[in-house]
């Protein structure tokens, strides 16, 4: 069940702002769809892994 439910998180919440961190260190050199339309899975791990080092650091320098 859990297992279900992550992957719905990774994929529909995760995927879009992975692509976006993907196309943001490509310098936008190929368009945001080319990224959004590549492996779900790949950009929900950047997407999540990303944010995760960006609040971490967000509370580290103004917690």
């Amino acid at each position: 069940m859990w297992e279900v439910i992550s992957e719905v998180i990774l994929i529909t919440i995760f995927a879009p702002v992975g692509a976006f961190y993907r196309w943001l260190s490509s310098f936008g050199g190929k368009p945001y769809r080319y990224y959004l339309n590549l492996d779900g899975y790949f950009n929900g791990t950047i997407g999540m892994v990303v944010t995760a080092l960006l609040v971490m650091l967000a509370f580290r320098l103004f917690g």
